[in-house]
């Protein structure tokens, strides 16, 4: 009777309800379950959650959870298993979790035992690429040589998940792959190459620009290199001379980032004559606004 009470209840007061019964430990575990699976597709994910942490399900159900589509129902399903640090049937394959979170706890918890070998595991399962990013995570930046052919690979899952690898093993270290695979005609590898670009802060500006140019009429390729352009290069004046060339470009998913860009630069000029010079000729070239044309003048020394 009382869950047909809650769930009849108005939508703001059920959702109160139903999480304080949980929370509480008002109803048997039997009665909790039963709940959740008469709640709303809305609700049920919270309310599992609040479940796993608050009865502490048995190891089969526990089990059962962790194959859940909500990666935090799994996550918070599989600590629990991996507190008690006894294998269980289907662990191995929690490895190959989509969710990198999973995959993490999961590489921690086998390196609890000696005898079970990481890398060789991922090995095994190239080249699904879940396997390749889970080698990248727990692997060193001499393991890139078995990667990289992957990032070739006609297949884009492969290759967006090469690219992640790579960038997990070396860092910086493929920063000119990122780079030129930000261009890449396929969303996923491109989007990766772009993510693994935009950690490592060390893009040349004139290149940059170079490009932005190149690919304006393509409005998500240009949005991620004039982020890269704003946030990736150094201090912002490093491209204050593609920003000046930027300013006054017609299309607003380039001019709008720039000219927040300009507008949080230091203005404490620190840099040499020759990239002053370089300033100067972009404001000839595109002519500013007179107020910050006069202030970028000033900071740089030439009024």
């Amino acid at each position: 009777m009382i869950l047909d009470t809650l769930i009849c209840q108005k939508e703001t007061k059920q959702n109160r309800a139903l999480l304080a019964i949980i929370l509480d430990k008002i109803l048997t575990a039997e009665n909790a379950e039963e709940l959740i699976a008469r709640s709303a597709k809305s609700k049920k994910s919270l309310l599992t959650l609040a479940y796993i942490r608050n009865y502490q399900p048995c190891n089969d159900k526990l089990i059962k959870l962790t194959a859940n589509k909500n990666s935090r129902i799994r996550y918070f399903a599989t600590v629990q298993l991996c507190e008690k640090k006894e294998p269980w049937d289907g662990a191995e394959s929690l490895l190959l979790d989509k969710s990198s979170s999973m995959r993490g706890l999961m590489q921690y918890y086998y390196k609890m035992f000696d005898n079970f070998d990481l890398k060789q595991f991922y090995r095994s399962e190239f080249p699904y690429p879940e396997a390749i990013k889970g080698f990248g995570e727990c692997g060193v930046f001499a393991d890139e040589s078995e990667i990289k052919p992957f990032v070739s690979s006609e297949n884009e899952k492969i290759a967006a998940a090469a690219v992640y690898a790579l960038f997990k093993l070396t860092s910086d270290g493929n920063d000119a792959l990122y780079y030129d695979m930000i261009t890449d005609s396929r969303q996923q590898v491109s989007k990766a190459a772009f993510k693994a670009m935009n950690k490592c802060r060390n893009a040349v500006p004139e290149t940059v620009y170079n490009d932005i140019i190149s690919h304006r009429s393509d409005q998500l390729t240009a949005k991620r290199l004039v982020r890269i352009l704003c946030r990736n290069t150094g201090s912002l004046w490093n491209s204050m001379p593609w920003f000046i060339r930027l300013y006054n470009a017609p299309e607003d998913y380039i001019y709008i980032p720039v000219r927040i860009a300009v507008s949080k630069r230091n203005y404490v000029y620190l840099s040499t004559a020759e990239h002053a010079e370089e300033i100067k000729r972009a404001m000839e070239e595109s002519p500013l606004p007179e107020t910050l044309a006069k202030q970028i003048y000033k900071e740089i020394g030439v009024i």
